[in-house]
């Protein structure tokens, strides 16, 4: 079963946002109702090294709403640059001294690492859009965080295909890694507490989506299209619940 929009508006404008802090439970939770506010399934893939448990309610949550393909573990190449782009898109056009601006595109895309090129396709709208979700991206090592995500001309490109890429990072993520996404949010739950105490702060940019600047994270919910109902119905229980 696809994702549903329970917003009812009109889904979000393309771009990137990643959201970092602490509490994996409060930001899994997060990423999975913004990508839930377009109509279709996005594709989900999980960073987390492998054996890593997961809280159940947040697997479930973007189960639910994904094409309920992750693959686990995730295969980390696919997250480097193609080998030879050129040798790809030299099998499907002609080589023309003057490329039209489709073949410009196409291979735009062919140097996207295989994993976005794949998740893109495997979800992609009859409208053209599709959405990528990547949890947990701080478990990965360094150089292949960087040439997965670092390069401004990669979000350039999943922009130009009506891709919205959603990005988790439990911690600090590196300003580098920040300045190349269009949104940013800061989750922060305090040890101890209420997953739906969370505080959730916009880091980077200013998009119409209604949402205040700061906030709990259980007073976000009803505007991203979750309520109480739905997350019991995944198995949350009432009372204290953990991160």
């Amino acid at each position: 079963m696809g994702a549903v929009n329970t917003c009812g508006g009109v889904p979000p404008p393309v771009g990137s946002i990643l959201i970092s802090g602490v509490g994996e439970r409060s930001i899994s939770i997060l990423v999975a109702a913004l990508a839930r506010r377009d109509p279709y399934p996005f594709g989900w893939a999980d960073c987390s090294r492998a054996g890593q448990v997961w809280d159940a309610v947040a697997q479930r949550l973007l189960a639910e709403g994904s094409d309920r393909s992750r693959e686990v573990p995730m295969d980390l190449d696919e997250l480097r640059p193609p080998p030879s782009p050129e040798e790809a898109l030299s099998r499907l056009v002609a080589p023309d001294p003057a490329p039209t601006p489709l073949e410009s595109r196409l291979a735009a895309f062919l140097r996207l690492p295989v994993l976005f090129q794949r998740l893109a396709s495997r979800t992609a709208t009859p409208s053209g859009r599709s959405a990528i979700v990547l949890t947990n991206v701080d478990s990965l090592p360094a150089n292949l965080m960087e040439a997965a995500l670092g390069p401004l001309e990669i979000h350039e490109t999943l922009h130009a295909e009506g891709v919205t890429l959603l990005v988790t990072f439990r911690g600090t993520p590196p300003s580098r890694l920040e300045g190349v996404f269009d949104q940013g949010y800061r989750v922060e739950a305090p040890v101890g507490s209420d997953w739906q105490e969370a505080r959730v702060a916009r880091a980077r940019g200013n998009p119409a989506d209604g949402l205040p600047p700061s906030g709990l994270l259980r007073e976000w919910l009803p505007s991203l299209g979750l309520t109480e109902l739905h997350l019991d119905r995944l198995g949350d229980s009432p009372g204290p619940r953990p991160r």
